[in-house]
């Protein structure tokens, strides 16, 4: 990505000569960067460099002459705001966007020409990052997301050893050359810095008078729900962008999932024993915690294991109803790691160990009207708890505005009435009756069929289409089984990446858009939960994306909506297909192919 960045000539990758040639290149536009800093902020930077001894401080004394830099955005991310045509917003309770590229930012235009405030609610904060930095909304955050300029301060006195001056020099930077300096959304302490974050945070959200204030999912559930001192929102109107994700993110959002791997993230961010980086003051105490999510996720999956080896999953309620005594030694066993994390939060405080000690406390208490199952899966053994009707908690954040209204792009006319009952939206489904069928964009080309994909047929559809193209599979070991196949003759004539294969999504759909001879393997549900948007010229599903009947969730809202709603299975079908179709960058003509879907599930041209 810094090769593409600053437009370094890279014809030989992953050879020792072109890799060293390469990273010189991209040093010495990193030198050029620090460079352009002014002279109050260099001096600034050496004054805190000076306590402590860093082998690269040689580097900020090189001096080099002026020259231009080129700055490549591989993502494209940034909209023209000039030429976007604003959203139409109807009175109607659901605006359907027949173009759906730009979607949240045809929004905001749509919203800052009328005449009444409004907060416009999107799926993540990236979203709300880059409308607020293309200047069509203000964005909103939580506390433990905004930044305490008084909290930093205070850790940069006391910083001594070279990581938390390192970290100290990041967030100067920070502050003297970015665009604002609210919230550390657009901060990057992912790759370092992490186990500092709780340092810098806890300022006070600034609401701002704005016509649009702009906030994710879980700022409007927080700031609606749970924070006190919240903003009054009486007198503005509620626009929530994509109804179905919207209804994903309050039946498996925030806080109903915790998982091994993400207790022992939380914790290592306090104090990481691998680095030995982070609070000093916690690494005894955090070192104890450690251990004992160690020991107790162990004991988790040993048990459930053995007492359910075929399954995936297991209830409380099952457990409950038929293993009682395990349920004991689990709330035992839970109580006790609750008591190391305590002790770790009494010193340090983090909203993400208190949301663990309170999932921890309330876990293996079953409830009426939540599903509540273990995931039994050694590489990542994660709980979850949801609720099966999710119509009371959307009525609450509701209530806080004037009026609300909801969009959609891809969608189809029988999800939009399972998510109008499902987020008990008081309408009549009449309002659907001229959403007939599957809405598709006007710029997609559709050709769908009933028959079954050869896997010869697959690798001479992968050749001869046009690239960029995007294979969509119905499960994991279907993207391994083709990816193992043809892996030496699809790599000849294309950039090839696969789920599993190519590391993170994020940064696999990254590698993704900077080449324009890519192939990309993946599944629906992998495709929806990435950050960033493909640009594609061909998109195939090689069949309807699977869906686990006998998940614990999925049955329990069968179970509650068979009365109303017949065929739920084919309705989450059509959801992953529409889910994985709205990480499209659309602009331009996209062929669509669909192979083996059933008849009922039939998509065509939509010419609306």
């Amino acid at each position: 990505n810094l090769v593409h960045y600053f437009g370094v000539k890279h014809t030989v990758a992953h050879r020792a000569l072109g890799d060293a040639i390469s990273t010189a290149a991209v040093l010495e536009n990193l030198l050029r960067v620090y460079a352009g800093f002014s002279n109050e902020l260099k001096k600034e930077l050496q004054s805190v460099a000076s306590r402590g001894e860093f082998l690269w401080q040689q580097l900020l004394e090189v001096a080099l002459e002026k020259k231009d830099l080129e700055q490549n955005d591989s993502l494209k991310s940034h909209a023209n705001t000039s030429e976007l045509k604003p959203l139409d917003l109807s009175t109607d309770l659901i605006t359907i966007d027949s173009m759906p590229d730009d979607h949240e930012a045809r929004i905001a235009l749509g919203l800052k020409g009328k005449t009444t405030s409004a907060v416009l609610a999107v799926e993540n904060s990236a979203t709300v990052m880059k409308l607020w930095q293309d200047g069509l909304v203000h964005g909103v955050f939580r506390t433990d997301d905004t930044f305490s300029k008084s909290a930093f301060e205070k850790f940069l006195k006391s910083a001594t050893t070279p990581e938390e001056l390192r970290f100290c020099l990041k967030i100067i930077v920070w502050l003297h050359t970015n665009w604002q300096t609210e919230v550390v959304f657009d901060l990057n302490i992912s790759f370092f810095g992490g186990q500092f974050r709780q340092f810098i945070v806890g300022g006070t959200p600034r609401i701002s008078d704005s016509a649009v204030l702009c906030m994710d999912f879980v700022t409007l559930q927080t700031l609606t729900t749970a924070e006190k001192n919240i903003p009054d929102f009486k007198n503005r109107e509620l626009v929530i962008a994509d109804i179905q994700n919207f209804e994903k993110f309050m039946s498996t959002g925030f806080g109903t999932r915790l998982s091994w791997n993400g207790v022992l993230y939380t914790l290592k961010l306090i104090y990481n024993p691998e680095t030995d980086f982070g609070n000093m003051d916690a690494k005894e105490d955090v070192m104890a915690a450690l251990v004992s999510a160690d020991l107790f996720f162990g004991l988790v999956y040993m048990l459930l294991h053995q007492t359910f080896p075929n399954n995936h999953y297991a209830t409380v309620e099952e457990l409950e109803r038929s293993h009682n005594h395990i349920l004991n030694r689990l709330q035992r066993a839970a109580e006790n790691l609750r008591e190391k994390i305590l002790t770790v939060h009494n010193k340090v405080g983090s909203a993400d160990l208190t949301r663990t000690l309170d999932f921890l406390q309330s876990f293996f208490t079953p409830a009426e009207g939540r599903v509540k199952w273990v995931s039994i899966d050694e590489r990542n053994l994660s709980f979850a708890d949801q609720p099966i009707d999710i119509a009371a908690s959307v009525d609450k954040i509701l209530q806080e505005f004037k009026g609300a209204r909801f969009t959609d792009s891809f969608t189809a006319s029988s999800l939009l009435s399972y998510l109008v009952d499902r987020l008990g939206l008081h309408t009549e489904i009449s309002e659907f009756a001229k959403l007939s069928g599957v809405l598709l964009p006007l710029n997609l080309s559709v050709a769908s069929s009933v028959n079954a994909l050869t896997d010869a047929q697959l690798y001479e559809e992968t050749i001869s289409s046009p690239l960029p193209l995007v294979i969509i599979f119905p499960d994991l070991s279907s993207v391994k089984e083709f990816y193992n196949a043809h892996y030496p003759e699809i790599k000849e004539k294309a950039a090839l990446f696969a789920q599993g294969y190519s590391g993170g999504g994020n940064k696999m759909f990254r590698n993704f858009s900077i080449k324009e001879n890519s192939v990309l393997l993946v599944t629906a549900d992998f495709m929806a939960k990435q950050n960033y948007k493909l640009s594609a010229q061909t998109l195939i599903f090689t069949a309807l994306p699977s869906v686990e009947r006998e998940h614990p969730y999925t049955s329990a809202v069968i179970k509650h909506w068979a009365h109303k709603h017949e065929d739920l299975i084919s309705t989450f079908q059509l959801a992953k297909v529409t889910s994985a179709l709205k990480k499209l960058k659309s602009n331009h003509k996209v062929a669509v192919k669909l192979y083996n879907f059933a008849k009922n599930n039939i998509f065509v041209d939509n010419t609306r």
